[in-house]
């Protein structure tokens, strides 16, 4: 692609003494080479750029991972100066635009199980996708995100479109017509329910579409009003439940819903007591249940690893060989490298808030501060003193996430969906995109 000999200039960083700090600029290089390696001439994205992955074809568009991904790419667009670059990066963006608004509006089949804009996937033509099997839909966060991207396109530069328009409009107009939809699929493609990750896109959307239109805003109030009462009803025992379908299942898509709605405005998700203690119990359950995250503790330098994290304990999904004899489906998935990036990603975001303003120490939020701190914390708010111990533990922690990424990713960079939960080798879909979109995140807020 003519794009990737401008990253050796574009990215170039200084070579540091530290192996770590020169894996963090090296994987921040293939990160960007490889998203932009996804990105169709039409402005489709693969999910991973291969056909072959045993048991599994991800040679697809999702509307969620394109999302996703192309939202970075708006956010490295508007980082750089006009010029060259800037112009080459906006027409990616401009194809992106062109093919959103190819999915949102091309025929779909006459069958009552399509669900027009909230079907989650795609041939790379923008064509629907349809099977022998029909693909699990509505996934309500899909619009959400793709409305999200799309002001994150006029955010990079981009002139305002009619184009822009409609894509927002349409996507406006479902959310509006979906609030807390009970038979919404969740992220990971599997449960019918209502879904903190799609209800926390869907008050995203909303709430930052009404502040770009301020004309639409008191008619998109009364759905932020329910969203925001759905979305209290996930808290329960101090945690945050992932589906109120099953309030038994502890499941990293919080952590997502709260990274990703970590956004525009005065919402600070991240900060919520019942997620660090929602994030605390994952860690803890993860550490447990994936053997590898017992048996590698630290890198070759000798450093801490904090153990990788997976969709949810209890998980059956290998990624690509199906369950081996004597594997029963309960307990055979296995860490994903997005998801652990979004652990470092968590700590670092964390640790840049606890600058600016305290937080209680209380049963829920106690055991990930004090183990940041790495000393027992008076209840009440931190010290000016602890505060700064916390903050400092938590880049530690974020390090030790990353490190956990860089010790099973590919000597290139590249990083197949998942790690195996007891070799650590990688498996799953091969250089699955969201990865690097992840790990640019949270490489970026490192930094």
């Amino acid at each position: 692609m003519r794009l990737l000999p401008l990253l050796i200039g574009l990215l170039a960083s200084a070579v540091s003494a530290d192996p770590f700090t020169d894996w963090l600029a090296s994987e921040r290089k293939t990160a960007v080479r490889k998203i932009l390696g996804a990105i169709g001439s039409n402005g489709s994205i693969v999910a991973a750029p291969t056909e072959h992955t045993p048991g599994q074809n991800y040679y697809y568009f999702w509307v969620r991972d394109g999302a996703l991904v192309m939202g970075e790419v708006a956010r490295l667009t508007a980082s750089f100066p006009a010029g060259p670059q800037k112009t080459q990066f906006q027409e990616l963006l401009d194809n992106y635009v062109t093919f959103c608004d190819k999915v949102q509006t091309s025929p779909q089949p006459k069958d009552p199980l399509f669900k027009g804009l909230g079907e989650p996937k795609f041939f790379v033509d923008g064509m629907v996708f349809q099977a022998a099997e029909k693909w699990k839909s509505p996934q309500d966060d899909g619009p959400a995100l793709r409305l999200l991207s799309m002001l994150d396109v006029l955010r990079s530069g981009q002139p305002k479109s009619a184009r822009i328009d409609a894509i927002i409009q349409r996507d406006l107009g479902y959310l509006t017509a979906h609030v807390a939809d009970p038979n919404a699929v969740d992220l990971w493609e599997e449960i019918r329910g209502r879904h903190y990750f799609n209800q926390r896109m869907q008050r995203q959307a909303l709430l930052e579409a009404s502040a770009h239109l301020p004309g639409q805003a008191q008619s998109l109030q009364p759905a932020i009003d329910r969203l925001e009462q759905e979305l209290k009803k996930h808290h329960q025992g101090n945690l945050i439940h992932s589906s109120l379908e099953d309030l038994d299942r502890l499941d990293s898509s919080v952590l997502l819903a709260a990274l990703y709605a970590q956004r525009q405005g005065p919402d600070t998700p991240l900060l919520d007591p019942d997620l660090m203690a929602t994030f605390w119990k994952m860690r803890q359950s993860f550490q447990q249940e994936y053997k590898v995250n017992q048996k590698v503790t630290q890198d070759s330098e000798g450093m801490i690893l904090e153990p990788g994290l997976g969709r949810y304990p209890g998980d059956f999904y290998d990624g690509s060989e199906g369950n081996p004899p004597g594997h029963p489906r309960p307990t055979y998935a296995n860490p994903w490298f997005l998801i652990t990036a979004g652990a470092a990603e968590y700590c670092y975001r964390l640790q840049h808030l606890l600058q600016a303003q305290s937080i209680a120490v209380d049963e829920r939020t106690r055991p990930l501060l004090e183990y940041a701190a790495g000393h027992a914390l008076p209840g009440g708010n931190l010290t000016p003193k602890d505060r700064g111990a916390v903050a400092a533990g938590l880049g530690r922690l974020g390090d030790a996430y990353l490190r956990r990424v860089r010790h099973h990713a590919g000597a290139d960079g590249s990083m197949s969906e998942q790690f195996h939960r007891e070799t650590g080798v990688m498996t799953g879909a091969t250089s699955l995109t969201w990865n690097y979109a992840a790990i640019l995140r949270a490489i970026d807020q490192r930094h």
